[in-house]
């Protein structure tokens, strides 16, 4: 799974010529891997490394905070989804996110939707190659 992950991030920084994107993707496929990751390890000796890493990761966030987030999708009352507008408003959008997975009953599933967002906002010459990134996800899970 970790070295498909880093495809996906060689990937998206082949075609994407954004360099905060790919990096906001990268965190993204790093989230979806450390949560499945989370999920087949037992509470009492992940739970709390868990937690903590992904506040690390997303909550004292260094980036410039800009969320890239595809503003056409489909709004379906997802949990990521729900909280869209917000993302905007906080000033520390990456702790908006964090605590949104965190928090999540089904953590995987808002990681991996997370992720797939994150893979839509690309900025991409090629509509193709988020196609061919996208393909790969669906072979991650």
């Amino acid at each position: 799974m970790i070295s498909h992950g880093k495809n996906l991030v060689r990937m998206a920084s082949v075609f994407s010529t954004e360099e905060a994107a790919v990096k906001q993707f990268s965190k993204a496929v790093w989230l979806y891997l450390r949560t499945v990751m989370n999920r087949l390890s037992s509470p009492e000796e992940d739970e709390e490394v868990y937690v903590r890493e992904v506040n690390d990761v997303f909550g004292n966030s260094n980036s410039s905070g800009k969320i890239y987030e595809n503003n056409n999708e489909n709004r379906e009352g997802n949990n990521m989804n729900n909280s869209s507008h917000s993302i905007h408003q906080n000033h520390n959008p990456s702790k908006t996110i964090a605590k949104r997975i965190i928090s999540s009953s089904d953590r995987t599933n808002t990681a991996l939707k997370y992720l797939s967002q994150q893979l839509h906002a690309l900025p991409a010459a090629d509509p193709k190659a988020l196609i061919e990134t996208d393909k790969s996800i669906i072979v991650l899970t």
